[in-house]
């Protein structure tokens, strides 16, 4: 029943239309968006947004301009100071990148952990000698074979000879 129904408007509608009946409504009539761009007040806010937007480009192309000739500059006063500073015979101090400075941080730690360490084996296991001290000061040990060292700061044992022990 409603399909005989559909078929009674669609013939209906062909002859009010003269149309096809096998079109549908949807195929007949205009779109809402090709309506609304036909409207004068539509058509205005297109060109103000289209205005608008060329107006936005034209102002990033303006600025990125700008940074390019202000990089270009940086270069430029960064190659002359070069030179001076060549001419003149002055190094520039090198900056340390990311990776340095956790090696040379990673390095210190080691050394201090290794010295510590270290020191703490041959305070257990060595003799140390109270009246005698290394040639900067550092605590003096004697291992078993009668040799007399002191840790340095990379925590490696430095023996000594006669002349460096001070009393």
């Amino acid at each position: 029943m409603a399909f005989t129904l559909a078929m009674a408007m669609q013939s209906s509608f062909a002859q009010l239309t003269g149309r096809d009946a096998h079109l549908t409504t949807r195929d007949t009539l205009p779109r809402r968006d090709t309506l609304r761009s036909q409207k004068p007040e539509y058509q205005k806010q297109r060109q103000d947004y289209q205005h608008e937007r060329q107006r936005l480009e034209s102002e990033r192309n303006r600025l990125l301009r700008e940074r390019q000739r202000i990089d270009h500059d940086r270069e430029r006063l960064s190659r002359q100071l070069d030179s001076i500073d060549r001419k003149h015979g002055v190094e520039k101090p090198k900056k340390p990148s990311f990776g340095n400075r956790v090696d040379s941080t990673a390095k210190v730690v080691g050394n201090k952990g290794a010295e510590l360490g270290a020191k703490a084996v041959a305070g257990i296991k060595d003799r140390s000698l109270e009246n005698v001290k290394g040639p900067k000061g550092e605590k003096v040990y004697v291992d078993k074979y009668d040799r007399r060292y002191y840790i340095d700061k990379e925590g490696k044992r430095v023996y000594l000879k006669k002349p460096k022990i001070k009393d």
